[in-house]
């Protein structure tokens, strides 16, 4: 692999090289291929919501709490229905969104692939801790073989069913019912008059 140099004290830098996005990208690829699992890599997005930092002010209701729409793309989806993330650093964005994603998607079986168990909080809190919160199968560095069971099989004619793309209808939480104020005509006439 070609080796980019970069300026000052900072560190020695791989290129990555081909479609992945990093080098443990390429690494959890190569495991599949040896371990012969049918994937694919980025396939499928799902949305999600998050709260707008700040919140919303509508000029008719005010202040409240608005919401966005983003897309999620894991990055190995495998034959037998298991999604697989792989994580070099788990940042607070990150974890956020994948709570989010799991939400949104209870039937999307997710699972992450840390490249190391790092520390994320100063009291010692490590990423296989938070993942255990959230009741994300996880491992550090290779993909565990009981992930690849029956992952060897064809993919269906049907993925929408394998990957519940379909039935998960993603929906915004509802907003809460506002009291409209009614129309006092005596009360309009002494404010304008």
């Amino acid at each position: 692999m070609p080796r980019v140099f970069t300026s000052g004290n900072s560190k020695v830098r791989l290129k990555r090289k081909g479609r992945f996005r990093s080098n443990f990208e390429l690494l959890l690829s190569k495991q599949l291929i040896d371990k012969g699992a049918q994937w694919r890599y980025e396939f499928t997005k799902y949305e999600y919501f998050t709260p707008i930092v700040g919140g919303v002010i509508c000029e008719v209701c005010g202040p409240s709490r608005g919401l966005q729409r983003r897309t999620y793309l894991p990055d190995f989806f495998l034959s037998n229905g298991v999604v697989i993330e792989g994580k070099g650093l788990l940042t607070a964005a990150d974890r956020k969104k994948l709570e989010s994603v799991r939400k949104y998607h209870p039937s999307l079986d997710l699972r992450i692939v840390f490249q190391y168990n790092r520390r994320y909080t100063k009291d010692g809190r490590r990423y296989s801790d938070w993942a255990e919160k959230q009741g994300i199968p996880w491992a550090i560095s290779t993909i565990p073989d009981d992930w690849l069971l029956h992952s060897d099989q064809p993919w269906p004619k049907r993925i929408d069913s394998l990957f519940k793309a379909t039935k998960d209808v993603v929906m915004p939480p509802k907003r809460r019912k506002r009291k409209k104020k009614e129309f006092n005509e005596e009360q309009y006439k002494r404010e304008n008059l």
